[in-house]
């Protein structure tokens, strides 16, 4: 009886099980505690299998080297940064998406994320938790941009549920569908202008040598000095992998500002009746200095870090 082995997590449950075992397939699980994303025990947990159901554990060269019974790896979702598809090629493994499986839950939790930094909710949810309640408004996303790079799949779900939202939608896409785009009335822009026009980024692009480091700290994504008065730097949302963002650069977006979404968000002191009463006399006090010659520059109130999204 041929064997499929399910390493990928999201795919433990559901129908396909079923439809394995009534085709006389064995369908096998890791054992609890093996971390299939250590290679060796990927291998150990692959020896035996015809075909595996994967999620993004690595299929590394040495690991299709190590499985000469291997006869199929089929992703539960799209992409291949996982799989090397070079090695999976020599050992004439062919490798299988699902297309049309997720993109809708990947696009609603690109959504979430996206909301979660216009909102400031995980900041907010810590101050919560430590018995603050620091009110301030924070600017609508209805009416903001929403730049995409990348309008595949994922990225036209996410386009129109931004579109829902009220928003501005560009999209950078080097193989565009027309009629989706003037369908829902986006606009195709280069990526420069991407990322100088969008206050908000979100990535759906594949890992590949042109996309590595897409967002680093050169590019001349929108941050506080160059945009309209209302905030900081545009947010960055990893709709996918997160190896098109540079890590260093994507907590140092642009000497002048950071990005929101990355490991530090800023927020300029504009509106005193935005501040709580307690915070009042500081922020009077150091406006004051200033006037006095004291300080240089716009007071900031640098707020605790935030977790990077992704």
């Amino acid at each position: 009886m041929p064997k499929v082995v399910i390493t990928a997590k999201i795919a433990q449950e559901g129908p396909h099980n079923q439809i394995f075992a009534d085709h006389g397939f064995e369908v096998v699980f890791p054992p609890a505690g093996c971390d299939v994303f250590q290679e060796d025990q990927l291998i150990a947990v692959l020896k035996d299998a015809d075909a595996s159901l994967a999620g993004s554990e690595p299929y590394t060269p040495r690991v299709i080297q190590s499985l000469p019974r291997l006869r199929t790896v089929t992703r539960a979702g799209v992409g291949f940064d996982a799989v090397n598809l070079v090695a999976c090629d020599a050992a004439d493994i062919p490798v299988c998406v699902t297309p049309g499986v997720n993109h809708h839950s990947v696009a609603e939790h690109t959504i979430a994320l996206l909301m979660a930094i216009a909102r400031g909710f995980p900041l907010l949810d810590r101050k919560v938790r430590a018995n603050q309640w620091a009110r301030r408004s924070y600017p609508r996303v209805q009416g903001k941009t929403l730049g995409l790079v990348g309008l595949g799949r994922i990225g036209q779900a996410t386009a129109t549920r931004g579109v829902g939202l009220g928003m501005k939608v560009i999209a950078f896409e080097p193989f565009p569908n027309p009629e989706f785009c003037k369908q829902w009335n986006i606009e195709l822009v280069d990526r420069d202008t991407l990322f100088a026009e969008s206050d908000f980024i979100s990535l759906h692009c594949p890992m590949s040598a042109e996309n590595l480091h897409l967002i680093n700290k050169t590019n001349p994504v929108r941050s506080a000095e160059n945009r309209p008065a209302g905030g900081g730097g545009a947010g960055c949302v990893r709709g996918r992998t997160a190896a098109p963002v540079q890590s260093a650069a994507h907590a140092r977006q642009r000497a002048g500002e950071r990005p929101r979404g990355g490991t530090r968000r800023r927020f300029r002191l504009r509106h005193l009746e935005n501040v709580r009463r307690d915070h009042r006399r500081t922020a009077r006090r150091t406006l004051a200095g200033r006037l006095r010659g004291e300080s240089e520059g716009p007071h900031r109130l640098d707020l605790e870090e935030i977790a990077p999204v992704g």
